[in-house]
């Protein structure tokens, strides 16, 4: 689990009704905390700083104390302890796996899901009961949306903590369950070079829009010389296609101590650079706005010569 997330301050280490508790309630209401789950509070500047993933992370953190023998985390949040991609299912409650619950129902902060669990689907993440990444992409696989699931897969198979064989095979032998069709499609698309959620969706919407198959991460060279690699490239038409995010030049883990605009320069050299290769005859970028209105994309598409229909 992340090791440098904020510390939680929870009212049970002091009593609900000591002083220090009733300080944390009026930190809360001026807005200098936020509350995680009950009695659980994070500094609100420290939760602002958070992604997605990061915050979910938390709220299981704030709510492990709470989740109850037997009970084994599970879909979004074992994915989410593993560091997988997430496509807009976040946040959400904290998903855990009860085997001995009759049906799944809904609790504050928290959706729990009724199934059975073998001893070889579950593993130990920090002292949690979490189920396998094998169990947990086939919950996501049938669960989830095709998007969000191949998105989960696809970082799976990138991180080679599963196979596609293994998994196909796995698939084969649980139990039939509702939205089988569905879970082998987002099997058989998922894709183990697609390095980031803005990838797994965008062959997704390539692939509605009818346009070519792209090769992901393509290498280009000049001569023998490494240029560099891009998201998506379509070799008949030369084109590169980039997914941008903003992320690259606001998030620590990206800018790696350097200013954004010294990122900025880079990208733009390392583009420059990209154009050298004879293979390349030019570069669309687009952004996550262009994935979720597919027709700005196939403008974009279309204006460079790759063919949608």
């Amino acid at each position: 689990m992340d090791d440098d997330l904020p510390l939680i301050l929870r009212s049970a280490t002091y009593g609900a009704s000591s002083r220090a508790s009733v300080d944390l309630r009026r930190r809360e209401k001026r807005d200098e905390l936020h509350r995680v789950a009950e009695g659980c509070f994070v500094l609100s500047s420290e939760w602002a700083s958070l992604r997605p993933r990061e915050r979910h992370v938390l709220q299981i953190r704030a709510l492990a104390p709470r989740i109850g023998a037997g009970r084994v985390l599970s879909h979004v949040s074992a994915a989410a302890l593993f560091g997988w991609a997430d496509l807009d299912t976040l946040p959400a409650p904290v998903h855990l796996i009860d085997p001995s619950a009759q049906r799944s129902r809904r609790r504050t902060n928290a959706l729990i899901h009724a199934g059975r669990l073998t001893s070889a689907e579950i593993v130990t993440v920090d002292g949690l009961a979490v189920t396998s990444p094998m169990r947990t992409a086939f919950d996501l696989a049938h669960d989830m949306p095709f998007a969000g699931a191949v998105a989960a897969i696809d970082s799976a198979l990138h991180f080679e903590v599963l196979d596609k064989e293994a998994l196909s095979r796995a698939f084969a032998e649980f139990p039939v369950r509702p939205r089988r069709d569905q879970a082998a499609a987002a099997l058989r698309f998922s894709d183990k070079d697609a390095e980031a959620a803005s990838e797994s969706l965008g062959r997704i919407v390539l692939h509605e829009l009818g346009a070519p198959r792209p090769v992901l991460q393509k290498k280009l060279y000049d001569n023998a010389r490494f240029l560099g690699r891009v998201d998506f490239f379509f070799a008949e038409q030369g084109v590169a296609l980039e997914t941008d995010g903003y992320g690259k030049y606001t998030e620590a883990r990206y800018l790696k101590g350097r200013d954004p605009a010294d990122v900025f320069v880079d990208e733009k050299r390392r583009e420059q650079d990209l154009h050298l290769s004879p293979e390349l005859r030019t570069v669309v970028r687009c952004e996550w706005r262009d994935l979720r209105a597919p027709r700005r994309l196939r403008r974009l598409l279309l204006g460079v010569g790759v063919p949608v229909p």
